[in-house]
């Protein structure tokens, strides 16, 4: 059950209750409505578990000054292993942090995904697409790094510190043979190779005649200071004509928003967690035609039936489309 009330575009309260009418919810509703604000407040929720929120910065600025302040967001998560009682969960003025380990775990999945984010992996006013900052800083952040146990996004931060000062045996030790900098590399090359393996299956349900690659040559030690080479390509390969140049500004729309999804849910799927799993997915079919988001739908069936997902659109026939492929259950 999620209630929200005063958050950003929801003025007063607001509840979603899941219980009895389904594992998932398809949300319809005009651009303005609010649906982002529902998708929103789910994802700040689960992030509070790693940083403070404070809903008061999100409130509704519609809100009385007699009645500021009274912002919330309230998730109650059932569990069918009886592990843990169905006790609601909240976000308000005098709670700005959620402590449950199986929230934590539940946001290391990454399983955000909007229209906006999927712009990153390809509308850019470069030659070649840079995904580097995309995967480390966020997809990847909370992945474990084989070689050391820590998390890519632990180790990276690491480095940048370590590399400040080359006067220091911090430095001396990253750039050892078999140091931080080489095992950041090894174990963030073998995660790529596992999302783009997950990403390639992804995308041949669409049949597009699309393959990607990850290509990443290593971070560098710069000449002068810091890293070089913080570079991850993204490599589209079309039939048959491989490495692609432009490709971002070569395949339409529709690829390219296949290809995004396919990173994004890719990476989702490489993050092997235990818990409650979920997604997020906030009008992240505009880019694909009806013939193309029926693949979607069978990407989901097959690869995140144990997934609670959230999907809004402001598309109706699309929201009609879904409501008939996935009865109640």
């Amino acid at each position: 059950k999620i209630e929200i009330n005063h958050f950003k575009g929801l003025y007063g309260e607001h509840a979603i209750d899941l219980t009895n009418s389904g594992k998932n919810l398809m949300l319809y509703g005009e651009n303005g409505s609010g649906k982002s604000s529902v998708a929103n407040a789910i994802k700040l929720f689960f992030q509070s578990s790693v940083k403070d929120v404070n809903v008061v910065d999100y409130e509704n600025v519609f809100v009385p000054a007699t009645n500021r302040n009274t912002g919330f967001i309230k998730m109650t998560i059932g569990d069918v292993g009886n592990t843990r009682s169905n006790l609601p969960y909240i976000l308000d003025n005098t709670n700005n942090r959620q402590t449950a380990t199986f929230i934590a775990n539940a946001n290391k999945i990454k399983g955000f995904l909007d229209y906006k984010s999927l712009l990153k992996t390809h509308y850019l006013d470069t030659d070649k697409v840079n995904v580097f900052n995309l995967l480390v800083e966020d997809l990847l952040t909370d992945f474990i790094n084989s070689r050391t146990t820590n998390t890519i996004g632990t180790d990276w931060e690491k480095l940048k510190t370590d590399i400040q000062d080359r006067r220091t045996t911090e430095y001396a030790a990253l750039k050892a043979t078999g140091g931080l900098l080489q095992q950041f590399n090894e174990g963030l090359t073998e995660l790529l190779q596992e999302v783009e393996t997950k990403a390639n299956e992804l995308i041949a349900y669409f049949n597009y005649n699309v393959r990607i690659k990850l290509h990443f040559n290593n971070v560098t030690i710069g000449r002068t200071k810091g890293f070089a080479n913080e570079n991850i390509e993204l490599i589209v390969d079309f039939f048959d004509k491989t490495n692609l140049p432009e490709h971002h500004r070569f395949l339409n729309e529709a690829r390219l928003t296949a290809i995004s999804i396919a990173i994004y849910l890719g990476a989702v799927l490489s993050n092997i967690q235990s818990g409650y799993l979920f997604l997020v997915l906030d009008d992240v079919f505009i880019g694909l035609d009806t013939s193309n988001r029926l693949p979607f739908l069978k990407i989901l069936d097959d690869k995140f039936s144990d997934y609670q997902i959230f999907m809004t659109t402001y598309d109706k026939s699309w929201y009609e489309l879904v409501k008939s492929e996935n009865k109640p259950n």
